[in-house]
């Protein structure tokens, strides 16, 4: 009985475990959505790039009901679509990632 227990107790944290390491949006470094080929939605320069300043963009984003975000140094950019996202040579650092449900396959 203990052991069924222990067991059981077991499969339902590894579930959790795997269920919340999944749901979990990815970042790609150093990438960007090419504007040619992708829309964007709205744009706005900030003073620096903190953490918090990051959650004033994904608000600013979600807001604006875009897919992706693309965060920089004075940047934040909300794009619809992210297709065939390119590599940005830059000495700071350059973060996107997918908002909502990744209809792109960015993350794939």
């Amino acid at each position: 009985m203990k052991s069924t227990i222990l067991l059981s107790f077991f499969l339902v944290f590894c579930s959790v475990i795997v269920s919340t390491t999944a749901s979990k949006p990815c970042h790609r470094f150093g990438e960007a959505c090419p504007r040619p080929h992708n829309r964007l939605i709205a744009y706005r320069k900030q003073p620096n790039n903190y953490m918090f300043t990051m959650m004033f963009c994904e608000i600013f984003c979600r807001k604006n009901k875009a897919q992706y975000m693309i965060f920089g140094s004075n940047t934040c950019g909300c794009f619809e679509s992210c297709k065939n996202p390119t590599r940005v040579r830059s000495r700071r650092v350059i973060v996107m990632f997918p908002l909502q449900a990744d209809p792109d396959k960015v993350c794939h």
